[in-house]
């Protein structure tokens, strides 16, 4: 009696083991399949500039983002993401990696996370040099949108980079910060405005490569 009832404990504690690593798998908690990290994946963006009448103008150069290489950092393995999105002088450089569902940079700022559909991400604030209060972008997480663009159709989850402003100093647009994210894809849009001129510019897919 004694040896059946340790085997019945047993077989009950590997079910209850089993049971939680199935919860703890769920695959669209983890980050990563909303902003696929891997060595060789690139992104190819068009990027447009709102005109006077709300048409788009696109540019004559493209935007490219791509992963050529990783490092590790603390003991904790980033990813490098380089190249330009919303191309400006110089390259970009960013760290990024996948913690408990939330994408992250080498300096613990979060800069995604698929877990979260209501709430504040983060904030962050600016300030003028005289210490008076400019502007902020709180982002947070909103519902699944779709997209239909040059790259293709995508079920996307959107980041929204609410603005508040200082409007003494900058004029209240009333626009937010967008950035979707394709799963098992990445960034498919993001779009920014031009707080002076209230004017939007945005980047969209056209081709991009992904290795799971």
């Amino acid at each position: 009696m004694i040896r059946l009832s340790f085997f019945l404990f047993v077989l009950l504690f590997i079910s209850a083991c089993c049971d939680e690593v199935i919860l703890t798998e769920e695959p669209d908690t983890s980050a990563a399949i909303y902003s696929p990290l891997a060595i060789g994946n690139y992104w190819i963006y068009q990027e447009s500039i709102e005109q006077v009448d709300g048409s788009f103008q696109p540019k004559s150069t493209l935007d490219s983002v791509y992963i050529e290489k990783d490092t590790v950092v603390d003991g904790n393995r980033f990813f490098i993401i380089e190249g330009n999105r919303f191309a400006g002088p110089g390259n970009r450089y960013d760290l990024r990696r996948d913690s408990m569902g939330y994408l992250v940079d080498n300096n613990n700022n979060i800069y995604y996370s698929p877990k979260d559909n209501d709430g504040i991400l983060n904030t962050k604030v600016n300030y003028m040099p005289d210490g008076q209060f400019l502007f902020s972008v709180s982002n947070l997480m909103q519902p699944v949108d779709s997209l239909s663009l040059p790259a293709g159709d995508f079920e996307t989850r959107v980041l929204i980079g609410s603005i508040a402003v200082n409007e003494d100093r900058l004029p209240n647009c009333g626009i937010d910060n967008e950035t979707h994210y394709a799963k098992e894809v990445g960034i498919v849009k993001d779009q920014v405005y031009y707080s002076v001129s209230c004017s939007i510019v945005k980047i969209e897919l056209l081709r991009y490569n992904v290795n799971k």
